[in-house]
């Protein structure tokens, strides 16, 4: 689940827990959600902002090795490099 809204009711019955019926419908979700870093812009963090460049950078690199190594599991394709 990707949220992009300030107001999200989790407590809904309407809520989709797995909207995504093909691994590629996943892959083609995530570049969207990721492509654009303006998306990302509010008050997080006071630090100056290479460091939170830099922990940003890490952040999407984790959770890009969670991703690789969780399809290799299941023995599907890795991510597009572009999207990484």
């Amino acid at each position: 689940m990707i949220v992009n809204r300030d107001d999200v009711d989790l407590s809904g019955a309407d809520l989709d827990a797995n909207p995504y019926q093909t691994n590629a419908d996943l892959f083609e979700r995530h570049g969207e959600a990721t492509s654009d870093p303006r998306r990302f812009e509010c008050v997080v963090s006071e630090e100056p902002k290479h460091i939170v460049n830099c922990e940003m950078i890490t952040h999407r690199a984790h959770h890009s090795g969670q991703l690789t190594v969780y399809l290799g599991m299941n023995e599907a394709p890795g991510p597009d490099p572009r999207f990484l």
